[in-house]
């Protein structure tokens, strides 16, 4: 298990650098669902850690969503950010319990 949140804690930086970079507007309209799949389509990330990825943030959405659809307001990168920031933490903290 520990692996695991290895390679879920590096693919949570990883969004959160470029979620941070990347300045694109249209990029934080679209949320961190298109961060993944840009990493995806780029090579950064494999299809299997793309699945991870997504995997990982549906099953762990905010209590309070923006709405149906986007978990943070479309174009904020910050709330964003903290969330990664958050879980990034708390996998560091569950691996160090080990």
């Amino acid at each position: 298990m520990s692996d695991r949140k290895d390679v879920i804690i590096k693919l949570l930086e990883l969004v959160k650098k470029q979620i941070k970079h990347d300045t694109r507007y249209w990029i934080m309209a679209k949320g961190m669902c298109i961060v993944i799949e840009n990493l995806e389509y780029a090579g950064a990330i494999s299809l299997q850690e793309s699945k991870i990825l997504t995997d990982y943030l549906n099953n762990n959405e905010p209590v309070q969503m923006y709405n149906t659809e986007y978990f943070f307001k479309p174009n904020a990168a910050k709330p964003r950010i903290d969330w990664l920031n958050k879980h990034i933490e708390r996998l560091q903290k569950e691996q160090k319990a080990l």
